[in-house]
């Protein structure tokens, strides 16, 4: 747990702003505390500092989720999460059907923008729908999930898997949960930040860390395990992998 306070007292006494065990003044503190979550905010928008993908379920309502009627997600929406900051930041869906024991989940398509402007009829109705369309408009902190078809039936859920994005401080005293590393690559990067604005030149090994601790971040976030995939040109002549429709082969 890291609490602002301890960040912005680290990053000042590395910029020999304030000495050793001094703390910091409430103005200044404030300042730094602004500086810091416009930086965190500004990592979200970067998916190799995006640490975790979290699932989140949402109940749904009878025929909302087309265009005209959209489900909105944000602190204090339809959704009450918080807001996915980009289109990618919703990494994958399923429906999850309530009316069966155990639940049985569905996976769902993710339609870019093109995908989901094709659509004849978005308001079209169904028990279940196939897709789900994320648009992350940001008037009052709020995005728009659609969904196709549009459910008609109440009884089943939504599960989104988001890109997990750090989260920002609302006070100086308040604890949040950091990943391992991170805290050294925050507090070595705010010092960049709020140098100009106490007078200081970082000293060069301040930068290098600075530069180093964020390049482990991404490093480490960017060694995820994943599925090996192979190019179907190499496996189209295996009956095993079906039928060509360009070479007509098997």
């Amino acid at each position: 747990m890291s609490t602002a306070q301890t960040i912005i007292r680290r990053s000042l006494r590395i910029l020999n702003v304030i000495p050793m065990g001094a703390s910091v003044p409430g103005e200044m503190g404030n300042e730094a505390l602004a500086e810091l979550n416009s930086m965190i905010s500004l990592w979200a928008q970067q998916s190799a500092t995006i640490p975790a993908i979290v699932p989140e379920d949402f109940a749904l309502v009878a025929n909302q989720g087309g265009p005209s009627n959209p489900y909105t997600i944000g602190t204090g929406g339809d959704f009450n999460t918080a807001r996915p900051p980009q289109q990618n930041s919703v990494t994958g869906a399923r429906l999850l059907l309530g009316s069966t024991s155990p639940v049985v989940t569905v996976p769902l398509a993710i339609y870019t923008d093109a995908a989901y402007d094709a659509i004849a009829i978005p308001e079209l109705t169904s028990n279940q729908p196939t897709g789900v369309y994320y648009n992350p408009t940001y008037a009052g902190g709020l995005g728009r999930i659609q969904l196709y078809p549009v459910p008609s039936v109440a009884t089943n859920s939504l599960r989104l898997y988001f890109n997990k994005q750090l989260a920002q401080w609302t006070g100086l005293t308040q604890d949040i949960d950091l990943p391992d590393g991170y805290e050294d690559a925050i507090v070595y990067n705010l010092c960049l930040r709020l140098a100009p604005m106490n007078g200081r030149t970082p000293l060069p090994e301040t930068t290098q860390q600075a530069i180093n601790g964020f390049a482990i971040v991404c490093d480490a976030n960017s060694s995820k395990l994943r599925d090996l995939s192979a190019d179907p040109s190499f496996l189209q002549h295996d009956w095993r992998y079906g039928y060509n429709i360009e070479t007509g082969n098997m």
